[in-house]
């Protein structure tokens, strides 16, 4: 006895889905050259094209910390070189802050403090005084000039 004929046909047209449907799933896509070819060279009304952008290769925090510290440095030189004594000269000309000295310039004083972790000095000066400040920590010795230098001298040594 055989299935009635609706049964047969629905078999076959099942057994025909599943050939498709497993030829489909072993095609790869990806392989295709026009695979987004369209989509790669498009433009944005800006002109650029986000899917091309390299975005693993940009290191923002590093980048971030490293600008940000710059503009620090930048901000403090021209605080400091914006203090000038009525002779014009500069009022910290020996100073960097890369030494780790921390210059607090104040209406009528300069306070140079340095901490090396385990010791911590601070010298303030009237800011009208020409002084000469050697702060050695160690074996770590810097030296800055309040205006031009050499009417005080100032030595602190930390051992």
């Amino acid at each position: 006895m055989s299935p009635p004929k609706e049964i047969k046909q629905a078999q076959e047209q099942y057994d025909n889905e599943a050939k498709n449907t497993a030829s489909m799933l072993n095609e790869n896509l990806l392989d295709s050259k026009d695979f987004l070819k369209d989509e790669l060279k498009s433009r944005n009304e800006f002109g650029d094209n986000p899917l091309l952008e390299d975005l693993l290769g940009q290191n923002f925090l590093a980048n971030i910390f490293d600008i940000l510290e710059q503009q620090i440095k930048n901000e403090r030189k021209a605080v400091l070189k914006s203090a000038l004594v009525p002779e014009g000269d500069s009022l910290l000309p020996d100073y960097n802050p890369d030494t780790g000295v921390k210059a607090t310039v104040g209406a009528s004083e300069v306070t140079l403090c340095r901490n090396d972790g385990s010791n911590n000095q601070c010298i303030t000066t009237p800011r009208g005084q020409s002084s000469t400040i050697i702060q050695g920590q160690g074996p770590v010795s810097i030296q800055n000039r309040v205006n031009s230098g050499g009417g005080t001298t100032i030595t602190v040594i930390q051992k």
